[in-house]
């Protein structure tokens, strides 16, 4: 009927001359026909618009309000993480299990990365509201089965499943706080964010800890009831894990998994990239400087920091006898130097506006502290860790929010839930990579020189052996002298230092990844790097 689609309806008004009605006619008719492709962009842009609008409308008292309701939800969600940090032995010898028992921490960690990007995605789908209630909800019910489970495939299962919904609450708050403040406020309400997060962090090991030796190791999971590419992840992990523990380095079960979980991992990026109209993670946002140097850099971060935290309560147990609680105790320099910087850092990213100048730096001093950590001796006192931890624990704290604030600043409004989910992912999936590649290497280690020494002490070998599953026979053993003991030490010292080595390696490839970035201002949104 219209052979060149239906006439423009111009809105009439009183007064204007019939040449004016002629001209806004032909204004109107230019318009209808820009291209579908010009009309979307627009729309996206007024909607970018509104909404930034309608974010600054909140007064500051509704923007502290939202801020600690998100930061409690945070606070639970993440103590789920760290709360079994110096349990794990206690859980082991109750189902008597030693071997499959890093599953109850690793299946935890599998489920709350893997799942980090697609709780991305689906914020901008459904609501970060809904996604959020959903994933405290999913929270609420893991912690339920874990306190009640009578066995340790069980046990395993519902942790999983309490890390399906941990990722959601991790993520999804910091894509709120990115909606509700501005990017120079970022900094400040995100502190309080890491504030929540560092506490949960020092309280869940210390409470895991307390519960383990005064009441029982399941009301670590009582605890949580007031909240309310996965395949290839998973052969990862196994191969990880399985390394040099279940089956030797060489086996062809390692090696198969190893291989099997990269060629998926390709296939998952060839898939993003070429095929799927509506990916999980936008493989052009890596053309983005800023964004796939912060990836890099969190994931180094990541490895060093959660391997830390895992790592150092083994590391007091065995060298310096310590308590789980006492092992939890340990852990406060880390954690207290962590909540305290976080917390400054944010303030100061307001105040001057600027990022970039605190993840360095703080990047750097990680690597100073994972480094001389590698100097700690069994006959050395408590002290010297204490000090090395405190530096790491800032290193920490000044890097963790500037570069998430970093990262919002260099990519358009549009993908800050995409690249936010992004790159918490890859520091949660190297948290897991890196507590499983240092106990792993640790392991290895341990059973090598202790095997050594069993040969010199062949009527005790069958002890000496056993402390690599248990390594309170080290101190309780009536068999083990105290020339015999002192050896095992320093066996466990030996693997220990090696982890530190990887620890500090691994921080100083993210300070590379920090130099590679490039400032952001904090005071004007960003442009789409991806349309120039």
């Amino acid at each position: 009927m219209w052979p060149n689609g239906p006439p423009p309806i111009v809105q009439r008004t009183f007064g204007p001359s019939n040449s004016q009605n002629c001209s806004n006619t032909a204004k109107n008719k230019q318009i209808s026909t820009t291209s579908d492709e010009s009309s979307t962009s627009d729309l996206k842009k007024a909607a970018d618009n509104q909404a930034s609008e309608v974010r600054f409308q909140l007064s500051s008292k509704q923007k502290y309000l939202a801020t600690a309701s998100l930061a409690t939800a945070v606070f639970m969600g993440s103590m789920d993480r760290t709360i079994l940090a110096t349990t794990l032995p206690t859980i082991a010898n109750s189902f008597n299990d030693i071997t499959k028992s890093s599953w109850v921490i690793t299946a935890n960690l599998v489920t709350s990365t893997c799942f980090l990007p697609l709780y991305g995605k689906l914020s901008d789908i459904f609501g970060k509201k809904q996604m959020l209630l959903m994933a405290i909800t999913i929270v609420l019910i893991g912690s339920i089965i874990s306190s009640t489970v009578k066995s340790l495939n069980m046990l395993i299962f519902s942790r999983a499943l309490t890390g399906l919904g941990s990722a959601g609450v991790i993520v999804t708050v910091q894509i709120v706080i990115s909606e509700i403040v501005t990017i120079r406020e970022r900094g400040k309400y995100s502190g309080f964010i890491s504030l929540s997060f560092g506490l949960s962090s020092v309280v869940g090991p210390l409470i895991g800890g307390y519960f383990t030796d005064k009441v029982s190791w399941r009301w670590c999971f009582l605890i949580n009831l007031p909240i309310g590419a996965f395949a290839a992840t998973i052969m990862l992990i196994l191969g990880l894990n399985f390394g040099g523990v279940t089956y030797s380095w060489n086996s062809a079960i390692v090696i198969c998994l190893i291989i099997f979980g990269l060629v998926v991992i390709g296939i998952f990026v060839v898939h993003q990239s070429k095929f799927s109209k509506q990916p999980i993670i936008p493989i052009p946002m890596f053309r983005i400087r800023n964004f796939w140097a912060v990836t890099s850099a969190q994931f180094c971060l990541g490895f060093s920091f959660f391997g830390l935290v895992y790592y150092l309560p083994l590391y007091d147990t065995v060298i310096h006898h310590g308590t789980a609680s006492e092992s939890g105790l340990f852990l406060l320099p880390l954690m207290l130097s962590f909540v305290c910087t976080s917390i400054s850092t944010g303030f100061l990213m307001t105040i001057t506006g600027r990022c970039r100048i605190f993840y360095i730096f703080g990047a750097i001093l990680v690597t100073v502290g994972t480094g001389l950590m590698v100097t700690l001796k069994s006959d050395q006192k408590k002290f010297f860790g204490i000090l090395f931890m405190v530096v790491c624990g800032i290193g920490n704290g000044l890097s963790n929010q500037s570069l998430i604030v970093c990262i919002q600043s260099s990519v358009p409004r549009s993908l800050i839930s995409t690249a936010t989910s992004t790159v918490m992912f890859m520091r949660s999936v190297s948290g897991f990579i890196g507590v499983a590649v240092i106990l792993a290497v640790q392991r290895t280690i341990v059973i090598s020189k202790l095997s050594l020494l069993a040969k010199e002490y062949p009527d005790i070998k069958d002890v000496i052996m056993s402390g690599v599953n248990d390594t309170t026979i080290i101190y309780s053993s009536n068999l083990i002298d105290d020339s015999i003991k002192a050896k095992i030490i320093q066996s466990f010292s030996a693997a220990f230092r090696c982890g530190f080595i990887i620890l500090a390696a691994v921080s100083l490839v993210a300070v590379i990844f920090t130099l590679l970035t490039v400032h952001t201002s904090l005071d004007e949104e960003p442009q789409d790097p991806l349309q120039k």
